[in-house]
């Protein structure tokens, strides 16, 4: 969901902030997994999602929050790839899209799903739990 305010184009000085929130909050998550003593250890059993199995240790979670880099930056038409770390891939991803004359434009992108509204059931289950499974729709919001 936007809201109007969020369809204006971004500052610069916005535009930086956001920027920096996201290259540290990347700096921070690689520092956490490099922190684990024995990241491919877990307690917890996988489940399966409309993705696949959901990661259960620090290197899976790592590998997928780094590998979803190259989809996220393509859903704006920035082409990136998932080499290197997590903050090596998000620096590509800002240097290529700075490379764009309208780069602080608030246009909005239409996702690579079959669809662009959200379902209701979607929108119930995406806040009130934390499994993600492909259910029916009851009703377009």
């Amino acid at each position: 969901m936007l809201f109007d305010s969020e369809r204006d184009d971004l500052t610069p000085e916005n535009y930086n902030l956001l920027k920096a929130r996201v290259l540290q909050s990347a700096k921070d998550f690689l520092a956490l997994y490099e922190a684990f003593p024995d990241p491919h250890k877990t307690v917890y059993t996988p489940r399966k999602t409309f993705y696949g199995l959901t990661p259960v240790t620090a290197e899976e979670m790592y590998r997928h929050t780094k590998n979803v880099n190259a989809y996220y930056w393509g859903e704006i038409g920035v082409e990136v790839s998932n080499e290197g770390t997590m903050l090596e891939n998000r620096i590509r991803g800002f240097q290529a899209l700075e490379t764009r004359d309208d780069y602080l434009s608030g246009k909005v992108f239409d996702g690579s799903w079959e669809n662009n509204g959200l379902c209701r059931r979607c929108f119930e289950d995406f806040f009130g739990t934390t499994e993600f499974t492909r259910k029916p729709c009851i009703g377009w919001v």
